[in-house]
């Protein structure tokens, strides 16, 4: 704590003994509140000075993943799967080994990044211009009289 505020603490202590010597006389109905506060100073002042200003529409680019090919289910048959033998007696014979069906199959879509132009509308946007003055500690000394 630096001299000033020394002197600016004996100066209110001074200012408020004389205050509750010179107040009227207290009965027990009444009470005198007498505090010392010191601390930060909680700033509720003005918000900072806003200056509207009006962004034009403009394009931007931006990398993007684009679909190029969607994404397909396909069906397509296999045939049956035959097999020759032979008798005893030499003989060919066909059998199906495998039946024929149906094979369904999901081709995946082909994705690619690319750089993309886009167009942003026009917008207002709120910038500050000035900013409210800076918190500044303060010591106060009071004295509150309840009668």
């Amino acid at each position: 704590m630096n001299r000033a505020h020394k002197i600016t603490l004996a100066v209110g202590a001074v200012l408020v003994a004389g205050l509750t010597m010179l107040s009227p006389r207290v009965e027990a109905s009444e009470r005198v509140f007498v505090g010392l506060d010191v601390g930060p100073t909680r700033y509720y002042g003005p918000a900072p000075v806003v200056e509207r200003r009006w962004i034009e529409g403009h394009y931007v680019t931006r990398v993007e993943n684009v679909v190029v090919e969607p994404q397909r289910a396909t069906r397509e048959w296999v045939p049956e799967v035959r097999s020759t033998f032979r008798d005893a007696n030499g003989a060919p014979y066909t059998i199906v080994t495998t039946a024929g069906y149906y094979r369904e199959s999901v081709i995946p879509a082909r994705v690619e990044r690319r750089e993309v132009q886009v167009f942003v509308p026009g917008y207002y946007e709120d910038v500050a211009v000035a900013y409210p003055a800076p918190v500044r500690p303060r010591v106060g000394i009071g004295a509150f009289f309840h009668f």
